[in-house]
């Protein structure tokens, strides 16, 4: 019980409840790096990367860490697969709709399915 008074703790923010749902409907995508988050957000990177440590806390998301890029995704413990399914049939993508536009924007330039945000801000990219 402890696991999911947690999760639905962490989800009880609504930025934390889009951040997850991004991660729910784009789960195909291998994983979305905190700029791209931000991007698709419109908030800013401290509130996006406050918000995934929650999330990583309570046990619903994930990440892995690819050079300097972390990419979180949704998590493999089993209330975040049922809190995911839920998710996805009572909160459909139309309700994330332009925050889904945003990130598929962001999606399609990638390079070698790395993230490459921080180079569109002219701020370089480490290879």
């Amino acid at each position: 019980m402890k696991d999911w008074s947690e999760a639905f703790r962490a989800l009880g923010n609504p930025e934390r409840l889009r951040l997850f749902l991004l991660l729910v409907h784009q789960d195909e995508a291998g994983g979305l790096c905190v700029c791209e988050l931000v991007e698709a957000l419109g908030i800013p990177q401290y509130r996006v990367s406050k918000h995934l440590g929650a999330l990583r806390r309570a046990g619903l998301i994930t990440n892995v860490r690819t050079g300097r890029w972390a990419y979180y995704s949704v998590a493999c413990s089993q209330p975040a697969k049922d809190l995911s399914t839920f998710l996805r049939e009572a909160l459909p993508a139309s309700k994330v709709a332009a925050e889904l536009e945003q990130l598929r924007e962001s999606l399609s330039l990638r390079v070698n399915g790395r993230c490459v945000s921080e180079k569109r801000r002219g701020r370089g990219e480490d290879t």
